[in-house]
């Protein structure tokens, strides 16, 4: 399955939303699997302003590709909002809208489905520092996109479950299939990892 990241270093919805589109163009991407929210909400923007964000990333998406697909991960717990009672209010509101927005957008031959973060999510385990993921935490991400993305948007299959109860993550579907071109993975990649457009 042709893949590639397109997001960078403390980058959210704020600025993936206008670029989004030559994204999907150039890529030729039918399937987003969209993790994004936490950066907006520390440094940028507050919980309506990231929502208003998140229907601009569509609109652009889909002017690039109709029939776009997307998985949005949610904002998962955080050691920020673990502290910071405001913080955690406005993750929460987020999702809500996020959410509310993919309910609102969604259409049949445009589905976008919200994903249920990890149920067993540990700061501790799944996190080197309360909030960028372990290969722990990167494997129960890539769980709840396959759970979701496999019966919803048919693109790839969950995955058994391998060492420390984490999945591998993201299986391809058969060979051949047809219609499939490439999913863009919208999630904040490690420093030193370099960015993929």
């Amino acid at each position: 399955m042709p893949a590639a990241i397109s997001c960078g270093w403390g980058e959210g919805w704020l600025h993936m939303a206008p670029v989004i589109g030559g994204a999907v163009r150039e890529h030729r991407a039918d399937t987003l699997l969209v993790f994004l929210g936490l950066i907006d909400l520390g440094f940028y923007t507050g919980s309506d302003a990231t929502a208003a964000n998140v229907r601009r990333f569509v609109a652009e998406a889909r002017s690039a590709e109709p029939r776009v697909r997307m998985v949005l991960l949610p904002v998962i717990p955080n050691t920020r909002a673990r502290h910071d009672a405001f913080f955690a209010a406005e993750c929460e509101r987020f999702n809500g809208l996020l959410a509310r927005a993919a309910a609102e957008l969604s259409t049949p031959s445009s589905p976008l489905l919200t994903a249920v973060p990890p149920r067993d999510w540990d700061l501790a385990r799944d996190t080197y520092d309360g909030t960028h993921p372990t290969a722990s935490g990167e494997h129960r991400i890539a769980a709840a996109f396959a759970r979701h993305a496999a019966p919803g948007v048919g693109r790839g299959r969950p995955v058994r479950r391998g060492r420390g109860g984490g999945p591998a993550g993201w299986a391809p579907p058969p060979p051949g299939r047809a219609g499939h071109r490439g999913t863009i993975n919208s999630a904040p990649v490690r420093p030193g990892i370099p960015r993929q457009r």
